[in-house]
């Protein structure tokens, strides 16, 4: 039954916050946006926070949840997106048509 009533859900709650000016505020502010474009490098670090460690307390979890943002957002900001800039200007100068005249 849930799978037949969330997917609609989601849509009206989309458009609900679409509406709202204190939810929209909250989804375009800085550490949003910050989040959401790391938020590949955060799912990659998460996979080893949330590993099974035998006999470790609940807060470690939490812990290492955490460093997993934080070492997500670290990793895309020194790491992958000067990378991705690289490969843009690579492409952009191995792309772009010569100027000068063939001799």
């Amino acid at each position: 039954m849930s799978k037949l009533i969330m997917p609609p859900l989601i849509v009206v709650m989309l458009f609900a916050t679409v509406r709202n000016p204190f939810a929209m505020r909250l989804l375009t502010s800085p550490f949003v946006l910050l989040i959401g474009r790391s938020s590949y490098s955060i799912y990659l670090w998460q996979q080893l926070a949330t590993s099974h460690f035998e006999g470790l307390a609940p807060y470690w979890s939490i812990l290492f949840v955490m460093l997993a943002i934080v070492w997500g957002v670290v990793s895309f900001r020194y790491l992958e997106y000067p990378l991705i800039q690289w490969v843009k200007h690579s492409l952009r100068k191995t792309a772009a048509p010569s100027l000068e005249p063939s001799v």
